[in-house]
């Protein structure tokens, strides 16, 4: 049981510190209806897309090496892997704040689908690989927690576009 939550501390670390970012920027919120509670859950995923951001940009040529080991896209164009730290930065910031929501909730759906399916097909084919959502040297193991992130990314890009196209 300890192992496997030093596998994921690194992760659980970032969930963690995001929400408390979340509630605490919601804070000021005095009336807590369910467009609060929608707010804050936005800006806890948001935050997070930030923080799994920063974590890549520290070191992009690990960070490269390890996504190129499982994402579908990168596998054949080596550019997304570079790309891709500065694309999910972009989306989390626009996610914040709704600059470019057109854009960014296109991207979010996007990066969150490539990841999703790249994700599904090391669980189906059971390779044992480790998740480069919180840099190149981390010792994640990819699987439903990185699945998760990727979802919640194609998600809330649905989510904004909703709010873009209706």
């Amino acid at each position: 049981m300890r192992a496997t939550f030093k596998k994921y501390q690194p992760i659980i670390a970032v969930f963690v510190m995001t929400f408390l970012m979340a509630v605490s920027a919601a804070w000021a919120v005095v009336d807590w209806d369910l467009y609060s509670v929608l707010l804050l859950v936005e800006t806890f995923i948001a935050l997070t897309i930030c923080v799994l951001a920063i974590l890549k940009l520290q070191d992009i040529q690990a960070f490269k090496e390890q996504f190129m080991k499982y994402d579908i896209v990168a596998q054949k164009f080596p550019i997304y892997a570079t790309i891709y730290p500065f694309a999910e930065a972009f989306v989390g910031i626009g996610l914040i704040s709704a600059l470019f929501a057109p854009v960014t909730s296109t991207l979010a759906v996007i990066l969150g689908l490539i990841g999703s399916l790249s994700i599904v097909r090391v669980i189906n084919n059971k390779e044992d690989l480790n998740c480069a959502c919180v840099g190149g040297n981390s010792k994640v193991p990819l699987g439903f927690v990185s699945l998760f992130e990727t979802i919640t990314m194609f998600v809330m890009g649905l989510w904004m576009l909703r709010g873009v196209l209706f």
